[in-house]
């Protein structure tokens, strides 16, 4: 979701000097068909200029003219549950809520734990296995190629999450899941590479990681 969002704001990709961390329309009318294909089925669903006018004021949900990264979060997750995706089923597990006018979302239930392990377990079992990743003191060796990712989304593979993310996607959206998908596993392998990896973001060992 930031990925699309960033990659509108300022007019390419990631945070650069003319990014304000909000989508204004001008810059939504000329970027909106670059992220089409980021897997989301809001995004998807927009093919005309018209289209993409009645889709900002829809995402701008309190009226202020631009839109903000809450609100275009919002949107897409609206828009997954809405469609019962594996990713709107993941996004439903959370508390009741939501921006602007927003009070919650279609669907929206309380989950228990149990459940939610459940089903997120099924959604990773329709989509492919994450990929595999040794870590060496200080950084994370990824054994999936860039080139092999993006082989992976001409055949439409979705991700560990159940999105299949389209060429739209920036080379540091690739970098980013390559090096994290192998931590989403519900395996002793994903388990050991997540407290690794808490353990290189707490390097004061306190147990808690600040931004």
């Amino acid at each position: 979701m930031f990925d699309a969002f960033a990659k509108i704001d300022g007019g390419g990709s990631g945070r650069g000097a003319s990014d304000n961390r909000r989508i204004e329309q001008d810059e939504w009318m000329k970027g909106w068909s670059g992220v089409r294909e980021h897997g989301f089925v809001a995004l998807a669903a927009i093919s005309t200029k018209q289209e993409a006018i009645e889709a900002f004021a829809k995402i701008d949900d309190n009226g202020g003219g631009v839109v903000l990264l809450d609100e275009w979060c919002f949107f897409l997750k609206a828009a997954e549950v809405e469609a019962k995706t594996q990713v709107g089923a993941l996004l439903d597990m959370d508390e009741a809520g939501g921006v602007g006018k927003q009070a919650k979302l279609p669907g929206t239930a309380k989950v228990n734990l149990k459940d939610r392990k459940a089903a997120s377990a099924a959604a990773r079992a329709e989509a492919r296995a994450a990929a595999t990743a040794t870590r060496s003191p200080g950084e994370i060796e990824v054994k999936v190629t860039r080139d092999e990712k993006l082989k992976e989304v001409d055949a439409g593979v979705p991700n560990s999450f159940g999105l299949a993310v389209g060429k739209s996607a920036s080379k540091d959206f690739f970098d980013f899941a390559a090096c994290f998908e192998p931590l989403c596993g519900e395996t002793p392998e994903a388990e050991n590479l997540r407290e690794e990896g808490f353990k290189s973001a707490d390097p004061n060992g306190n147990g808690m990681c600040s931004f």
